[in-house]
């Protein structure tokens, strides 16, 4: 591909649009439609190439030249945000002879000035008329900045024509009702131009398409907001943020080893609590006859707490444990569970004139770090308490709801979540994990001779191969033979003889123990890059668990003390 064809796209794409399909007419414009986007597509095909578009996540809006190309990764934070008749197809009044009738202005919301070559009637019952999609898009909530950094040859600020618009009091980079706290990040209205496959509420998406400014608002509160039309978008790869190339399976092994020191030294050196923080990175969670299968949430308990200076923030030793985890995972975000935050944020979306955010409105896969160590005494207001109730229930079902005006609907999700306690949880968990009593000392010793987060610049070079063998754990297909299965029933059958109490509560117990332990077993495995347990992963998994319970007991009798 010339360079001149990137330059040209990406400079002047509606030129490039207009010039594609200049030999239609309104009736038969198509399929030369559809040939001009795939044309853009082809372009910027390779990576590379595609890298040379601004990016609308590391660039302000005031420095973009509108009617040029952008590319923007984000989550459609509303779906619902409205819809517009366009002129698709503008008729010209009185055209020459020969010359074209109509002048193409799809992707674009403003109307060209012609010449007097070209006199256009503005109300002619002429022109041809089509329908676009509006979607309210924000930035990746929680995306760690290495998932798709700006190349250093990319900069918007450098492209002829743009200027600082700031001094345009109606110019806004946001609705400030659209984001919650501490989440300001790049938001657009993206219009999209078709009705077939829109994107759904909470979707991670990219979007290509040209870069401009719209009208929001009524007459007298009218504001101009950052607006992509898009020409392209596909639903970002799973696992997201993922490099293409993964190690291979036969030395994942090795990389399970060095991840596991790594979390560890991430938690005082806790090698238990360091393994259930590796199983909850790599849970998924599928809906089955609508309950939620292969769900791991992990409290990790008695862990240190200090007092953040922002309420709204996680505390500076759960940040801590956040910032190391996001240089290997691509999306975290936290929740404090300090009052102020539970009493002022939501958890859920909720539809006004518009979808506001909910906290818990973020993409499939995503990590959620609840900090239970940022609470304190005082009462909860009413969203308080909603905001627990909802928890509740995502934490219980791996579902989030929307409140609608006259009704609230229940979405499936599939979110890895860890909680970090002083002491048992208050919240549904599917297992709890102690720390070890000098693992808590090291966190606390820590935090006292004011350290930074520890082993993260000692592990800078390995993160990129880590981050890769999460990807591929994440990925790898997993099965138990039908001679496995067997043999973990038997030993299910042998237990219960030798349990005492029949009781329903002991069955469901055990039952719930046994499910917890195969989910073990399944991310051990899959840890290791095994596609099927054997006997070593499954001896190790109950092992964990034996060690976590016998932990989990010897906390309990301490904390009666």
């Amino acid at each position: 591909m010339q360079p001149t064809d990137i330059t040209d796209c990406v400079q002047a794409p509606l030129t490039v649009l207009a010039s594609r399909v200049a030999a239609a007419t309104p009736a038969n414009s198509a399929p030369q439609e559809a040939e001009a986007v795939q044309h853009f597509c082809k372009v910027f095909d390779a990576r590379s190439d595609y890298d040379q578009i601004p990016s609308f996540n590391t660039t302000t809006a005031h420095a973009i030249t509108p009617g040029t190309l952008v590319r923007f990764r984000c989550m459609v934070q509303d779906p619902g945000f409205g819809h517009e008749m366009y002129i698709k197809w503008l008729a010209i009044a009185s055209p020459a002879p020969g010359a074209a009738t109509h002048r193409f202005i799809k992707y674009t919301d403003q109307l060209p000035v012609l010449g007097d070559a070209e006199p256009v009637h503005y109300h002619s019952p002429d022109h041809v008329y089509d329908e676009k999609h509006l979607c309210y898009c924000v930035a990746v909530p929680g995306e760690q900045s290495w998932v798709d950094p700006l190349p250093s040859h990319t900069s918007a600020t450098n492209a002829p024509g743009a200027t600082d618009d700031q001094s345009n009091s109606r110019r806004r980079l946001a609705l400030p009702d659209k984001h919650l706290p501490h989440q300001a990040a790049p938001a657009a209205v993206v219009k999209f131009y078709t009705a077939d496959n829109l994107p759904r509420a909470a979707e991670a998406i990219e979007v290509m398409g040209v870069f401009d400014w719209t009208v929001h608002g009524d007459e007298d509160h009218e504001i101009e907001l950052p607006c992509i039309h898009a020409l392209y978008y596909h639903p970002l790869a799973w696992p997201l943020g993922a490099p293409a190339e993964t190690p291979v399976q036969d030395g994942l092994q090795a990389q399970q080893a060095a991840m596991l020191t790594y979390l560890s030294r991430l938690l005082g050196q806790d090698d238990l609590a360091a393994h259930y923080l590796l199983f909850a990175l790599l849970a998924s969670t599928d809906h089955t006859h609508g309950l939620p299968v292969g769900r791991m949430v992990v409290n990790l308990c008695n862990f240190p707490s200090e007092a953040a200076a922002d309420p709204l923030k996680l505390s500076p030793l759960v940040e801590q444990v956040a910032e190391g985890v996001g240089q290997v995972f691509p999306f975290t975000v936290g929740l404090p569970l300090s009052l102020d935050f539970l009493n002022s944020v939501r958890c859920s979306p909720k539809s006004d004139e518009h979808l506001l955010p909910g906290i818990l409105q973020t993409i499939t896969g995503s990590l959620l770090l609840i900090d239970e160590t940022a609470m304190q005494s005082g009462q909860l207001k009413d969203q308080g308490v909603r905001n627990v109730q909802t928890l509740h229930q995502f934490l219980s079902e791996q579902t989030v709801r929307y409140e609608f005006p006259y009704q609230s609907i229940d979405f499936a999700t599939n979110i890895r979540t860890v909680i970090v306690s002083e002491g048992k949880s208050f919240l549904p968990n599917d297992c709890r994990v102690p720390l070890h009593t000098t693992a808590h000392a090291a966190i606390k010793a820590q935090a006292a001779n004011a350290l930074s987060a520890p082993s993260l610049s000692d592990s800078t070079d390995l993160w990129p191969q880590w981050r890769r063998y999460l990807a591929t754990c994440q990925t790898t297909d997993y099965t138990i033979a039908p001679a496995m299965a067997e043999k973990i029933q038997a030993e299910y059958v042998q237990e219960r003889k030798q349990a005492t109490g029949t009781t329903p509560d002991n069955q469901a117990t055990n039952q719930g123990e046994l499910s917890l332990k195969l989910t073990v077993a399944k991310l051990l495995a899959i840890s290791r890059g095994l596609t099927t347990l054997d006997d070593a992963t499954w001896a190790h998994a109950c092992d964990l668990e034996r060690e976590r319970k016998d932990r989990v007991c010897t906390f309990d009798e301490a904390q009666r003390k």
